[in-house]
């Protein structure tokens, strides 16, 4: 008999490897007659040896085995097999015996594993995609010969315990795994009797158990006998012993099946199943404690370790060789060996020719045998020929390989040959039939109805299968427990449950109709329960000992009958049109968060960075992809073929609750969120028919039944609750109206409809609409500040940086597995496999590439989003006031996702922020953002366009080869700042701050930065318009300013050639609205017909860059503005912007660093072409005045000058020109334009180049990076009298113009420097500069030949002349921070010139010396800043400067002249009337009202104020600002050096005499001052100080007629620091001699000032 020789083949075979001592014959005669007995045999050590798992068997026992075969009735009576006491003994294996045959085969086996599931994937996705249906199992022989055998099997399993000891992975921790039951049966009731048409089994399941122990007997060196003493007793123990003294991981578990199993269907008119199992576990509990995790988490570690270790053990085939050898120089070599042949080797061979010539020829000769294989018969060799190929070549190549065979294959056409008659007839019959299946005409379920096809099969005697159930399984769970175990405080004895889930009546049933290889299940839940710790302190300090309820029924106190959850799946349902029948019932239930018990659970189940699991976890997450991504394909492809669905699902609400302090009393406050009511219903039966518009009928006459499936999802009463303290969350929720609501109950509906065309390109496959109610938010100070007490009071658990950082890599491609489907698709692209597909092609690929099927069309609207502030006053705590309202108005989202396009659209039609404290005249609240215009168009809009490079028409309009384009519209927009109204706002601000402030959170500073992925940036282009903006400033009685912005367009590309921004403003203007002055538009374009700012940037990309292509453009225009400057308006502004700007605190050097900056960073040349016209800016005396001075800016341009030299590529030049600069004073008519004007600035271009570097390698050592020259020529100043007096009379009336607004200091503000003061200076990490390459990165060098000034008495008396000469400065700043600069003026001339034209008269008043050498600088100052020592710890700032000899000549007309030039009385200005102006301004204002809003009253019971802080005004001062200077690693030294040589003082008796007898003060001045560590320090030295007479034409000759004070010298020095003030002053010998012709000399100066005044 066949199956007698297979079965003793079999068991030959197998029990010979396993068990010792083995003996054949015997086994031989007892099976052949039937019986088979095997007492009192030992298991194989080595049997687990081929399984390469780190386990290893100590003892193995097996007391009594019994196989009966009845061979005489085979195929009716049973097969018994019996196993009575099985022990087995199981340790860690640590060593590793590499076998290179055998890991060799393994490696092979995994390959081909791989590459099969890559091939069944792939073949499972074209059943379902070219085929169009679902690939139907078919049942084969052995398949149905494995049942029978398994349907006459009884098995009966008696004693077992299994036990693996372990303690390598833990030394510290040894443990021990047991597995134990007493029985496992499976028997038959009735199979003695022949003539039974049913099977009736039973199935028990006694004590089975699984638990986890600490402690180890030392087994090891007992004999097997003891061992097996020792199991059989523990085995009886462990049934005795009390279950709570156990560390079960499963307790104990007892089950029961019930089977009926019929032999043949057939006979039993399919009636009954031929499996039906009733399986009923009577509880399953689960238990875990931190130390079993760490023991598994161990084990799998080191399981890990074993796997890697048996890799690269063959590298330690050197070891013995090296024994003599230190254990580190072993351990060396070996990585050396690893990373030399694994890493190196390899990679370095892939780079050879001949490698890869013999690939390739390998991967042909593969190609060639296995298209054989798939289109003939390969020989032997041949096939070990294949073998060895396939073990040469890697995974990824050999799916590439075979793919592109099996399309070859597909393409073959085959052999041409004679076919008989009958072949002929049968290939006919299948080509013109084969799709009569699939076509839905030619099925019986669309053309006959039931009652048509029940009389048809009568009359032709057939029986309906459909309805026949072959098997009917139901599971019974009476409890289901999970339990985990820790010990929660250290001084704990025996571990306390802090979490334990319970699920109560659990039914499962499954049944299967073979018909159509439909099935069906159902799922029912009586309750589920979770509790939390089992002790725990509440807010008083008293324990709790009940656990905390974590999750449960909601309405648990009533008798409700209904299930917690019941699920029922079934598809092609009987009786029914629709595809899927889903059904579900979930009861509403309670969650609470409860701190504690989450984080101790998360302590436990997150492991530390002491256990590696990197393999685990790719091996892990990789059948974690592989499944997701069957599911989803399976899950998409059955819902594209989907015709008709039946849903009916309904959730009833959830209820989540956030206690504070994890009180779950009502004594605390809480916040509870309702998920809502949540029903979901789908098909044609349960939502009303509807019908809808063909798309392509003319006049929508044709109306045709609507081809789509409804589907209606309802999320009802959603809502967000705050509870005080004593109140009922359960309560509050059944008040409607209540002011505990944060957000008030919402619904949101979406309509679904699935089409089931899905050939029809104007009707999208999934059409959604959604709607919102509106939602409304109420908030206050109070509120929001008890919110945040809620959420501070429940530490959330921290997920350690390093799994996250894990799984980001898992995702990457630095994850060595792939998933199966990435590389399904990469072998799709590369073998371009749409082009070999068959004639099974799906229609959406013979549709020609401009047509797109519209995936989902979805659509979105929100009526309004509203969410209210109140405030809650200091003294008040239970009275609130309305404060703020915000609200979005009609927000529409829709959406097209077609195959390769998505269109969205989004518009609001409005956004308001009201402030309710406020109220106009007219009784309105003031709207500080909104548009009070009632206009029909919408504030914002967003229309998108997103496609992708796969799109056939990419590069086509509208796409254009650009991926992504967004068009973004803003209409007109207000803001309207109201100073109060601001004030209150930032009050209130300050209020909340304070509170949180008092409050302080400990967060861990130590955050680690996620990972950050590197994807591929694609191409966009964004349009953005902003029409009209409008920002108004004023107070409650009248309005300030009024800003208008127009005409904004911007747009940013970019694309694969270059990056472009566009920028063009159409307008701005600021608005006086007030009636007071004469000025309006205080800033306003000149030329309307132009824009007023129009620029270009495009940054180029090139593939391979060179240094003499342009990487950038930048074109611009900016055209004149007029810009009217009154004081009252600046400080106004800057009142506004230093509102929003926090105290800076004291100015800090900057510590040198090594980064780059900026500037050494930029290495692109860039193209300049811009013209910009400055501003016209008027600075009128005062507001009502008609005379200003005016400042034009004149024109700038910026340009790049081409460099054609080839040797200076390297260097990019650019040319700046400043132009038609002007300052005139002039006169205005009544429309503020220019009647009159004088000049008084006259000037030369202003030419700056600038020279930037791109190379730094190959700058020189006086070459900077970047090269800037400023250059002018002369500038030329023309003060009158009455321009001096007029800039006066500005500085004494525009200036003095305030506003005057008290406006709060921010609080934030004062608590920074409130920190800055507590905290010490944190110490500043100083880098070292060696090594490093310091060159230049900028210099800059100025110069201006000359400057001019010119005084006038009256308009043609010149009063004094002023010139400077030859000024030059150069600055240039290294790479290192440091710096350096020099500073010269060449001369400086002054004369006098008010006086007749005599040749005798003095005219020069200041100039050089007469005995110095001209061509020196009379001015001279370096200035330096670098390091003073090796460790850049203290850095040197010196500034040395020195005066050369100069003199200044005065004489009391000099004086006099100049007095009166510059004390002169200011004419009052006549002919401004300043009521004309302000009735002219209102009439201008009222015209305005339409535009301008008008100002709003504070009407709030409650005074603006803040609560005084007296610190607020003691931190304005600098001195509270306390740092400790001396613990900062880096300090800077100040340092200042003076040299004034020998100046003379002159004062003269006549300057019209040139011979006019003087007096003389000379002296020459050198001054140090130095600051460092808090101490200033300042020396000053007065040498040569004297004082003589002489006369002015001899002193050029350096003659002194006599002296009146001898030289003497003056040494003053001052110490300050934050402990004492120093003075020092040291005089020397003074000696003044007074001669009669002085006393003359004097009495005659004295009478000159006399005669002048007069």
């Amino acid at each position: 008999m066949v199956f007698k020789h297979l079965a003793v083949h079999l068991l030959d075979k197998y029990l010979g490897d396993y068990i010792e001592n083995f003996d054949s014959k015997s086994l031989k005669v007892g099976l052949w007659h039937g019986n088979l007995t095997i007492e009192n045999a030992y298991v194989k050590q080595n049997a687990l040896d081929d399984l390469n798992i780190p386990v290893e068997i100590i003892t193995g026992f097996i007391e009594k085995l019994t196989i009966h075969i009845p061979w005489k009735h085979f195929y009716t009576h049973p097969t018994k097999i019996s196993i009575h006491g099985f022990y087995l003994l199981l340790k860690t294996r640590t060593e590793i015996v590499y076998n290179s045959q055998k890991y060799e085969e393994q490696e092979y086996r995994s390959k081909m594993k791989r590459v099969e599931k890559v091939e069944k994937f792939h073949r499972k996705r074209e059943e379902y995609i070219y085929f169009g249906k679902n690939p139907k199992r078919k049942d084969k022989f052995f398949q149905r010969l494995k049942f029978h055998i398994l349907r006459n099997l009884e098995i009966t399993i008696e004693n077992v315990h299994i036990q693996y000891q372990d303690k390598y992975t833990r030394p510290f921790h040894p443990f021990t795994f047991n597995l134990t039951f007493n029985y496992i049966k499976l028997t038959a009731t009735n199979a003695e009797r022949e003539d039974s048409k049913i099977l009736f089994k039973l199935g028990e399941i006694n004590n089975l158990s699984i638990y986890w122990s600490a402690n180890i007997e030392p087994y090891e060196n007992l004999s097997k006998e003891d061992v097996i003493k020792k199991f059989k007793l523990q085995i009886n123990e462990h049934l005795k012993t009390n279950i709570a003294q156990q560390n079960y991981i499963l307790r104990p578990l007892n089950a029961t099946a019930k089977f009926e199993i019929a032999k043949k269907p057939q006979k039993q008119d399919f009636q009954r199943p031929i499996l039906q199992a009733k399986i009923l576990f009577q509880e399953i509990n689960l238990n875990m404690n931190p130390d079993q995790y760490a023991d598994i988490l161990a084990f799998l570690e080191f399981f890990q370790y074993y796997t890697t270790r048996a890799k690269y053990v063959k590298y330690y085939a050197l070891k013995n060789a090296l024994q003599a050898e230190k254990p580190s120089i072993r351990r060396w070599k070996f990585a050396y060996n690893v990373i030399l042949n694994e890493q190196i080797r390899p990679r370095l061979a892939s780079y050879q020719w001949k490698n890869i010539k013999l690939y390739l020829d390998r991967s042909k000769q593969y190609y060639l045998f296995y298209y054989q294989q798939i289109t003939a018969r390969l020989t032997k060799d041949e096939k070990q020929r294949m073998e060895e190929l396939e073990k040469k070549i890697n995974t990824f190549n050999l799916i590439y390989v075979r793919r592109v065979a099996q399309i070859m294959a597909k393409k073959r056409k085959p052999n041409t040959k004679e076919l008989s008659s009958g072949e002929k007839l049968s290939n006919w019959w299948k080509q013109h039939h084969a799709d009569d299946n699939d076509d839905p005409e030619l099925q019986s379920d669309n053309i006959l109805s039931n009652e048509e096809r029940q009389e048809l099969y009568e009359a032709i005697g057939y029986e309906d299968e459909q309805k026949y159930i072959d098997i009917d399984i139901s599971v019974g769970f009476n409890t289901i427990k999970a339990n985990v175990w820790a010990n929660t405080n250290e001084n704990d004895i025996q571990a306390k449950s802090i979490a334990c889930a319970t699920i109560s009546n659990t039914d499962f049933i499954y049944t299967h109709r073979p018909a159509k290889d439909d099935f069906s299940f159902q799922l029912d839940i009586d309750s589920l329960e979770m509790y939390g710790n089992q002790s725990e302190l509440n807010r008083e300090g008293i324990i709790n000992l009940n656990q905390p309820v974590l999750i449960q029924s909601h309405n648990k106190s009533q008798n409700n009958k209904e299930k917690f959850l019941h699920i029922q799946f079934e598809t092609h349902p009987l009786n029914q049109t629709c595809d899927y029948r889903i059904i579900g019932r979930l009861q509403s239930f309670d969650i609470v968060y409860h701190a504690v018990t989450i984080k101790n659970l998360f302590e436990i189940f997150i492991p530390d960075k002491n256990h590696h699991l990197e393999q685990t976890k790719e091996v892990a997450y990789s059948l974690y992809t592989d499944i997701k991504n069957d599911t989803q394909f399976l899950l998409n492809e059955n819902v594209k073929k989907m015709k008709d669905l039946d849903i009916s699902i309904d959730c009833q609400s959830v209820f989540i609750i956030l206690p504070e302090h994890d009180d779950l009393s009502n004594s605390s406050p809480s916040i509870c969120l309702d998920l809502g009511h949540l029903t979901f219903k789908g098909g044609k039966k349960n939502i009303p028919h509807q019908k809808e518009i063909a798309p392509n009928t003319e006049n929508n006459q044709d109306i045709v039944e609507s081809s789509s499936i409804p589907i209606k999802l309802k999320l009802e009463n959603t809502r967000l609750v705050y509870c005080k303290k004593d109140q009922d969350w359960k309560i509050i929720l059944n008040e409607n109206d209540t002011s505990s609501y944060i957000i008030k109950p919402i619904t949101i509906t979406l309509d679904i409809n699935k089409s089931t065309c899905m050939d029809d390109f104007n009707i999208p496959i999934w059409k959604v609409d959604g709607e919102i109610t509106k939602l409304e938010s109420q908030l206050s100070d109070k509120r929001i500040f008890e919110i945040v007490n809620v959420v501070r009071s429940m530490p959330l658990p921290q997920i350690k940086s390093s799994d996250e950082a894990n799984i980001a890599k898992l995702n990457t491609k630095d994850g060595k597995r792939q998933s199966v489907k990435k590389i399904d698709e990469t072998i799709e692209k590369m073998t371009s496999s749409k082009i070999a597909k068959t004639e099974h092609q799906t229609q959406s690929d013979q549709v020609q590439s401009h047509q797109q099927i519209t995936q989902i069309q979805a659509s979105f609207k929100i009526p309004a989003i509203t969410i209210s502030v109140e405030q809650c006053p200091v003294d008040l705590s239970d009275s609130n006031e309305p404060f703020i309202e915000l609200s979005f108005v009609s927000i529409i989202i829709e959406a097209k996702m077609k195959t390769y396009d998505i269109e969205f659209n989004f518009s609001l039609e409005d956004f308001y922020l009201i402030h309710q404290q406020f109220e106009t005249k007219d009784g309105k609240k003031l709207y500080l953002i909104g548009n009070q215009h009632n206009d029909n168009s919408k504030l914002l809009t967003i229309n998108g366009l997103l496609t992708s490079i796969e799109n056939p028409l990419f590069s086509s309009s509208p796409y254009n080869s650009i991926e992504n384009k967004i068009h973004i519209n803003f209409s007109q927009s207000n803001l309207n700042i109201q100073l109060e109204a601001l004030t209150s706002i930032l009050i209130f601000k300050n209020n909340i701050i304070k509170q949180f402030s008092q409050k302080q959170i400990k967060s861990d500073s130590t955050k680690t930065k996620k990972p950050k992925k590197k994807s591929k940036k694609s191409s966009f282009e964004i349009e953005f318009n902003l029409n009209e903006f409008h920002i108004l400033i004023g107070n409650q009685y009248t309005q300030l300013l009024y800003i208008k912005l127009q005409g904004v367009r911007s747009n940013l590309s970019r694309s694969s050639v270059k990056n472009s921004i566009k920028l063009i403003i159409k307008d701005f203007n600021v608005i006086d609205p007030s009636h007071d002055g004469r000025f309006k538009s205080i800033i306003s374009k000149e030329n309307q017909e132009n824009d007023l700012i129009s620029i270009n940037l495009s940054l180029l990309k090139y593939s391979k860059k060179f240094l003499n292509q342009i990487d950038s453009h930048i074109d611009g225009q900016v055209e004149k503005v007029n810009v009217f400057l009154l004081y009252k308006h600046i400080e106004l502004i800057q009142t506004i912007l230093n509102v929003f700007q926090g105290k800076k605190s004291k100015n800090k050097e900057k510590t040198p660093s090594n980064e780059p900056s900026f500037l050494q960073k930029q290495t692109s040349k860039l193209h300049f072409e811009v013209n910009i016209n400055g501003p016209r800016i008027f600075i009128p005396k005062h507001s009502y005045s008609n005379e200003a001075i005016l400042i034009d800016l004149g024109q700038l341009t910026v340009q790049t000058n081409p460099i054609n030299n080839q040797i200076q590529s390297v260097i990019e030049e650019y040319k700046i020109i400043f132009q038609n600069l002007l300052v005139n004073r002039v006169k205005l008519n009544d429309t503020n334009q220019i009647e009159e004007h004088i000049n008084l600035l006259d000037c030369s271009p202003l030419t700056i180049l600038i020279n930037h570097h791109l190379n730094i390698e190959t700058l020189e050592e006086n070459q900077a990076k970047f090269s800037i020259k400023f250059q002018w020529d002369k500038i030329d100043f023309f003060i009158h009298q009455e321009d001096y007096l007029f800039f006066i009379e500005i500085y004494e009336e525009n200036f003095k113009e305030k506003i005057y607004h008290k406006i709060p200091q921010e609080q934030n503000a004062i608590e920074e420097n409130k920190e800055l003061s507590d905290k010490p200076v944190k110490k500043q990490k100083v880098l070292k500069q060696k090594d490093k390459k310091i060159y230049q990165l900028i210099a800059i060098n100025l110069l201006i030949k000359q400057i001019n000034l010119t005084l006038y008495h009256d308009q043609n008396a010149k009063l004094l002349y002023l010139e400077f000469e030859n000024i030059q400065i150069d600055f240039q700043q290294f790479s290192n921070s440091t710096y350096n600069g020099q500073a010269q003026i060449f001369n400086l001339i002054v004369d006098y010139l008010y006086s007749n034209d005599n040749q005798n008269s003095i005219k020069r008043i200041i100039d050089k010396n007469w005995n110095i050498e001209q061509d020196k600088p009379i001015l001279s100052i370096n200035l330096q800043y670098k390091p003073a020592n090796e460790n850049n710890s203290t850095f040197i700032r010196q500034v040395d400067g020195g005066l050369e000899n100069f003199y200044i000549c005065i004489s009391p007309n000099y004086l006099i002249s100049l007095k009166d030039f510059f004390t002169s009385k200011i004419a009052i200005q006549k002919g401004v009337n300043r009521e004309t102006i302000i009735n002219v301004n209102k009439q201008i204002c009222n015209d305005m009202n339409n535009e301008i809003p008008p100002p709003a009253k504070f009407i709030s019971k409650y005074p603006l104020k803040q609560e005084s802080n007296k610190e607020e005004t003691s931190m304005d001062d600098d001195s509270q600002i306390t740092t400790n200077d001396q613990d900062s690693s880096f300090s800077v030294e100040n340092n200042i050096n003076l040299n004034i040589k020998s100046c003379q003082f002159i004062v003269i008796e006549d300057e019209t005499n040139k011979n006019s007898n003087c007096l003389v003060l000379e002296l020459s001045v050198a001054m140090r001052m130095i600051n460092a560590n808090k101490t200033n320090k300042i020396e000053g030295l007065f040498e040569n100080l004297t004082i003589y007479a002489s006369n002015f034409e001899e002193l050029k000759q350096s003659k002194i007629k006599y002296d009146i004070l001898q030289p003497t010298k003056i040494n003053v020095t001052l110490v300050t620091n934050s402990n004492e003030q120093i003075i020092d002053v040291r005089i020397g010998n003074i000696s003044v001699n007074i001669n009669p012709t002085l006393i003359s000399t004097i009495a005659s100066l004295k009478n000159s000032m006399g005669k002048q005044q007069v």
